[in-house]
């Protein structure tokens, strides 16, 4: 499937989109469907159901944004930007998840896009992502967007720039 814009007669619709509160427990269910060595990709070690539950749970969205990649109804993967604040600051976290079946179609590549224009929205300069070190396909998806990227034992430390274009007409202030 395309990263682009979806044309469906006169309506058109795009693939992601911010979820909101109620639609929260898309991504718990997402989370939850989560391949073992997926869960492990996106959250550094072994979660179990009730770990994603109350991290699900935990998520503000006056300080989170959770955007969603979907084929109709069905949410294909996410982007998480959270601020490394309490409140939306200039650096925030991002990570990725894709279902192990939809990996390798370019999910991360438009949810990485799409994240990086909501960053700039919001107000952020830099979004940090840690990925293991081993995970070619989400360092490439950081490549592709100029990420610094470097190396700690087995993990990939990445800090992608939000093009000053992108956020200096959108300032919030925090």
């Amino acid at each position: 499937m395309s990263a682009e814009r979806i044309d469906i007669g006169n309506i058109r619709a795009d693939p992601v989109r911010p979820l909101n509160g109620y639609e929260l427990k898309l991504y718990m269910e997402h989370l939850l469907n989560l391949s073992r060595q997926c869960r492990r990709s996106r959250f550094g070690n072994e979660v179990k159901d009730i770990f994603l539950r109350e991290y699900v749970a935990r998520v503000d969205l006056q300080s989170t944004l959770v955007l969603g990649y979907f084929n109709g109804a069905l949410l294909l993967g996410v982007a998480e930007v959270r601020s490394m604040q309490t409140k939306w600051c200039a650096d925030a976290e991002v990570a990725f998840s894709v279902e192990q079946s939809h990996r390798t179609k370019g999910i991360g590549t438009a949810l990485m896009r799409c994240a990086l224009d909501h960053a700039a929205r919001i107000g952020i300069a830099q979004l940090h992502l840690i990925c293991d070190g081993q995970n070619r396909a989400m360092q490439r998806v950081a490549e592709m967007v100029e990420a610094e990227v470097r190396f700690e034992e087995s993990d990939c430390m990445c800090c992608v720039r939000v093009p000053p274009a992108r956020h200096a007409s959108a300032r919030v202030a925090a």
